[in-house]
């Protein structure tokens, strides 16, 4: 038996926001920006509980000791960096500002990935990995808001927050069974199992290169502008990094 179809003329959710091109890569970038994130906060977190007089990396932090000093610090520059982010979008536009932020984030984790023997190192990275999120949260609502119809923006921008949140489980799926697939031998009895410290190396480089397909998505996924009108008389194109472009006959890529 077949089973019915029913069809609507104004379905609350129009799956062809899915493929329409500004949606989709920011989507995309979403997805990449969540993972990167998560990989940071897993990563961190027990990278420096780990206890440097067994595994030779590591400084012992408590579960509040690594909240506080290690990952707080990034929370709160996201907080100040939000509001810098906002001036960004406005004056060099949202996709712009998704591939500075991104550029952000690919010096962080780089950081992290050479050198994360050290306190400073770590939250310093952690800092500039901070202003990379925020820059990349305050751009992504922008060029939604730009890419579909005014009325259709609140589920569009709903979709791209789906696609961070589903981000962020594939990366704490991703990060989680990396550190869990290569841990160190001959620990202590009683000791739990401990990640070799390149398995962190490894989370770190694979957030970077995220950050670095982020940048690869707003400098050539979203780069195609809208055609302009073809009449002087017309409303202006909106451009796909969230300015106001001048008329134009042609799509500019």
């Amino acid at each position: 038996m077949g089973r019915d179809r029913t069809q609507v003329r104004d379905p609350l959710v129009d799956m062809k926001m899915f493929v329409h091109r500004p949606v989709l890569f920011t989507n995309v970038a979403g997805l990449l920006v969540g993972f990167a994130m998560f990989a940071q906060f897993i990563g961190v977190s027990n990278l420096v509980q780990t206890p440097s007089e067994i595994a030779g990396y590591g400084f012992g932090a408590s579960v509040l000791r690594a909240s506080v000093v290690y990952l707080l610090p990034s929370a709160l520059v996201s907080l100040v960096a939000a509001q810098l982010g906002g001036m960004l979008v406005r004056r060099i536009g949202a996709r712009l500002t998704l591939a500075v932020g991104a550029a952000f984030g690919v010096i962080g984790f780089a950081w992290l990935t050479l050198a994360h023997d050290t306190t400073a190192s770590v939250i310093l990275a952690g800092l500039v990995v901070g202003v990379a999120i925020s820059f990349g949260y305050a751009a992504m609502p922008a060029l939604i808001v730009v890419g579909v119809p005014h009325y259709q923006t609140g589920i569009a921008n709903g979709i791209n927050s789906i696609s961070r949140s589903a981000g962020s489980a594939i990366g704490s799926a991703v990060i989680t069974s990396l550190l869990a697939s290569n841990t160190l031998d001959n620990l202590p009895a009683g000791v739990p199992a401990l990640p070799a410290e390149s398995q962190y190396t490894l989370s770190f480089a694979l957030a970077g290169m995220a950050f670095l397909l982020v940048i690869g998505v707003a400098m050539v996924g979203l780069a195609i502008r809208r055609r302009a009108p073809s009449s002087a008389t017309d409303a202006p194109a909106l451009s796909g990094d969230g300015e106001t472009a001048p008329a134009r006959t042609a799509v500019t890529v």
